[in-house]
């Protein structure tokens, strides 16, 4: 059974602290723990007892007891071997006050390995440290393997000093479900030698609930790696900082799963120029979360930097601040950044004044903030790939614009995830439609553009939940304008043209009084501050309150001169509403054209079979209106039935659920 900290440990140290007066045990030879002849008192060590290893590997290994000793210390300053306490087959020791592990660098390797199930229970700290007589070789090992377990209740200190730049290995591993708490604070502090490498793999986790301080003041490297599963969690703030010449200090490779969880604040910090700090995520599906906010400071460019690829995520719930502007975010077309705080994020621009070449290379995004507040953009931010809007709103200014690169998309806008403000498309759509997710004030309302082919296009979009401007100055075949809210775009000089469909989400044009007479109004100089009639190629839902719905316009046929326009949703009159709605689509055929006394439909699409057919003069006048069901797909109706007599122009047009169809025909005698 596990030894477990919160039940076990305490009553535990209360009982040892009352035990007779500490004594000193030295080991004297390779052996068992349990065995007198192990230790220079033949005697084997108790709760009070002060444990020093130098020069012999002593193994642990008591099954039918939990042990405890007041303190351990093992060392390799002897003239003997190497040193190693290894405690291994589910046996529990307790220290109840530090584990002590020094290397002097005399060429001996020296060892603290749990495995095998074991547990090691620390109520002090563990510090491990080189010191600086002089450089020589041999490890300095941390390893734990097979499920084993250390809980430690005081600090986990590592002091690192004159490695020799040859020498291989690993410092610290953690192996095949190992687990290592720590209840204090952590601290790695790298002066100088050789490449410094942890290790967690095959579903190892290592969980530090304090706050965690690592410093490179020289050095090669300081490289953390996990796979497989494998976790590393900080429950605190961590801080990772290189003030070392030329070092280099890689907290990362991350990869096969492998997890980095901060839930406080990270600070990524270079105090000397060329020493960077990098957090590596470059593996298969590898996460890293951070809770609080992320801080770049140096004073160069590339000293401070967070790389992610090959379908590597970051999850952000604060902010990544830059005070000094420096600090760079490399993606590939694969790596993620997820902001999901539930309070306001301010969203990176993607370069700041005076940053140099450093720059936010945002490939993929996702906002997932559930605040009741927007999110907002602290400088123009560019995404080159894609863009989801799963929650929140994000505010924008011409300031803090969202720019979407040619080849970029954006996805998910609803009326919970929207751009509030001006937002801006760059280059072709390869003739696909693009949609500005964009609303204002709760209202979500997206506008679309179609048919782009050229790079040379840049469209800028906002919507505004406001009354259009300029009064209710109407074009000639423009009868009203909605004024719940209108769009602005603007169409940057050598842009191609393109059609223009308005959404509304609930019931926004709901003011006006007939979906039949939508069309797209638009505003500009060349109307002289009339709203001008844009057409209705398309319409689609209804008007109805709470109701969604689209209509889309003739702007490529009848394009407005670059710079701004202003749209907003409109009614014309009934016949300038049907010139604008007839569809020759090949479904329904009405014959002859021109009629004398007999009009004949076939139809070929059998969703027409129940419809509703109306028949207007030139004048928009309904002269004729009936329910009927096509046999064999045909239809027909004299012209005196349909209340025909005059020669002229009229129209037919059919209805039914799934939408409207309008034919035009001339009468003749």
């Amino acid at each position: 059974m596990k030894f477990s900290i919160s039940t076990a440990l305490f009553p535990l140290f209360l009982i040892f602290s009352l035990s007779a007066n500490a004594t000193i045990f030295h080991a004297v030879s390779d052996g068992n723990w349990l065995t007198k002849s192990t230790w220079d008192l033949f005697e084997i060590p108790s709760a009070n007892d002060t444990v020093v290893i130098n020069g012999f590997t002593v193994v642990y290994n008591n099954t039918a007891a939990i042990d405890s000793v007041s303190h351990i210390i093992l060392d390799n300053e002897s003239l003997n071997g190497s040193s190693a306490l290894k405690i291994s087959d589910e046996s529990i020791l307790t220290v109840l006050n530090d584990v002590i592990v020094t290397s002097y660098n005399l060429n001996k390797d020296i060892e603290l390995k749990v495995e095998q199930t074991a547990t090691l229970n620390i109520f002090g700290n563990l510090h491990f440290k080189r010191t600086e007589d002089n450089i020589g070789h041999g490890k300095l090992s941390f390893l734990m393997i097979d499920d084993a377990q250390m809980n430690v209740i005081g600090d986990f200190i590592y002091d690192y000093r004159n490695a020799s730049l040859d020498e291989g290995g690993v410092e610290i591993k953690l192996d095949n479900n190992s687990i290592l708490s720590v209840a204090g604070n952590t601290h790695f502090n790298i002066f100088n030698g050789k490449e410094f490498f942890i290790e967690l793999v095959d579903s190892a986790n290592v969980i530090l609930y304090g706050d965690v301080n690592m410093e490179m003041t020289g050095g090669k490297n300081f490289l953390v790696k996990t796979s497989a599963n494998s976790n590393l969690t900080i429950n605190g703030n961590a801080s990772m900082k290189n003030s070392g010449q030329n070092s280099s200090f890689i907290f990362g490779s991350f990869a096969n799963d492998g997890n980095l969880t901060v839930n406080g604040n990270l600070d990524i910090i270079s105090t000397i120029q060329n020493s960077p700090v990098t957090i590596d995520f470059s593996g298969e599906k590898a996460l890293m979360s951070v809770i609080g906010n992320i801080t770049f400071d140096a004073i160069s460019d590339g000293d401070v930097k967070i790389a992610l690829a090959e379908n590597s995520n970051l999850s952000l719930g604060g902010n990544i601040i830059r005070p000094s502007s420096y600090g760079a975010i490399d993606m590939d077309e694969f790596g993620s950044i997820i902001f999901n705080g539930v309070n306001p994020q301010m969203i990176p621009a993607t370069n700041l004044p005076n940053s140099g070449l450093d720059s936010l290379n945002l490939s993929n995004l996702v906002f997932n903030n559930t605040s009741d507040e927007a999110m907002s953009l602290e400088g123009p931010m560019v995404v080159n790939n894609s863009l989801v809007l799963s929650n929140g709103n994000l505010n924008t200014t011409s300031a803090g614009i969202l720019i979407i690169e040619e080849g970029g998309s954006i996805s998910g806008g609803s009326s919970t995830s929207f751009v509030d403000g001006p937002m801006m498309k760059k280059g072709s759509t390869n003739g696909e439609p693009f949609l500005f997710p964009i609303g204002a004030n709760g209202v979500y309302a997206p506008i679309t553009i179609s048919g782009l082919d050229s790079s040379r296009s840049e469209y800028t979009a906002q919507y505004f939940s406001d009354p259009p401007p300029f009064g209710l100055g109407l074009s000639e075949s423009v009868t009203a304008v909605s004024q719940r809210g209108y769009w602005e775009l603007f169409k940057k000089e050598n842009s191609e043209d393109a059609d223009v469909t308005l959404h509304w989400m609930n019931g926004e044009v709901s003011d006006l009084d007939d979906i039949n007479k939508i069309v797209v109004v638009g505003m500009n100089d060349s109307t002289q501050n009339l709203w001008g009639n844009y057409g209705s190629s398309e319409i689609t839902g209804t008007i109805d309150p709470g109701s969604t719905g689209t209509v889309t316009s003739n702007y490529m046929s009848d394009p407005p001169p670059f710079g701004l326009l202003q749209f907003a949703v409109g009614s014309q009159s009934i016949i300038d509403a049907i010139d604008n709605q007839i569809i020759n689509d090949g479904k329904v055929r009405l014959f002859p054209n021109p009629i004398d006394d007999l009009i004949q439909l076939e139809s070929v699409d059998t969703e027409l079979n129940d419809a509703i057919i109306e028949i207007f003069d030139r004048n928009g006048q309904r002269v004729f209106m009936n329910k009927i069901s096509f046999e064999s797909g045909k239809y027909q109706v004299s012209t005196e039935a349909a209340n025909i007599h005059n020669t002229g122009i009229y129209f037919l047009r059919i209805t039914n659920e799934e939408g409207s169809r309008i034919l035009k025909f001339t009468k003749v005698n």
